[in-house]
């Protein structure tokens, strides 16, 4: 669970949009490559974890293979990203929330916004890992429920933006692939705890890949593309009904 929810993070929900601003219709493609890119590596990471039973993750890892001093570099290496990503995603969670706000949010609710989300998950930690697990359980089934849903009436569009010309060229795969390549971090983070686990070298393994083969960032954007493009459509028929009158 640590690492499915580590992989099916804020990133799925807000960086489709930027990718197909990026590349165009050619995004979801972006997201077939960018995992065929991160595969071996979480193949890699699947054969470690069947090594080890100790709590560390890649530090365990860097620290059996180098040494102490990689080991520590590495340590830091992860603390430093996964403070990055947390930042990250929060930022987009509360960005997200202007939606419903019907604007942009302010400063000053954006501070108390965090502060307070921040506070929440801190609370969960510190009641007890039994409650942390079982919230953990209940954001992961959150997180599933609107990309499903997202899937599922996305795909039914499907037709509409199979029809739309598709550009030869993408604007800057470059930058896109850079950004959808976030998307697919995280799964080491269920590496480090994998001491706790009652059989690591099980589970540690067969939980990465299960991550490999989720095929659900894809589908995801491949909805999202489609839904686009029938806002697209409904935009052009609305404004051409506008130019008529």
């Amino acid at each position: 669970m640590l690492i499915v929810n580590g992989m099916i993070g804020a990133g799925i929900f807000g960086v489709p949009a930027e990718a197909a601003r990026l590349a165009g219709a050619f995004s979801p493609w972006v997201f077939a490559i960018c995992g065929l890119l991160q595969l071996p590596i979480m193949l890699c990471f699947a054969q470690l974890g069947s090594y080890f039973t100790g709590t560390g993750g890649p530090v365990l890892y860097a620290q059996a293979a180098f040494g102490p001093l990689v080991g520590f570099q590495v340590g830091w290496c992860l603390y430093v990203g996964r403070l990055m990503a947390f930042a990250a995603n929060l930022n987009l969670l509360v960005s997200s929330l202007g939606y419903f706000l019907g604007g942009p949010v302010a400063p000053g609710l954006r501070v108390a916004l965090m502060l307070a989300i921040c506070g929440l998950l801190t609370l969960l930690n510190a009641v007890g890992a039994r409650g942390a697990i079982r919230s953990l359980g209940t954001i992961t089934f959150l997180k599933f429920v609107p990309l499903l849903a997202l899937v599922t009436v996305g795909l039914f569009k499907l037709p509409l933006i199979l029809r739309e010309p598709t550009p030869t060229i993408p604007h800057d795969l470059g930058a896109a692939v850079l950004l959808v390549i976030y998307v697919y971090t995280g799964f080491e983070g269920g590496s480090v705890a994998a001491g706790e686990a009652r059989n690591p070298q099980r589970d540690v393994p067969r939980a990465l890949l299960a991550a490999t083969t989720d095929p659900d960032r894809a589908a995801a954007k491949r909805a999202m593309n489609a839904m686009m493009t029938m806002r697209k459509i409904d935009i052009a028929a609305i404004e051409a009904a506008r130019a008529k009158q």
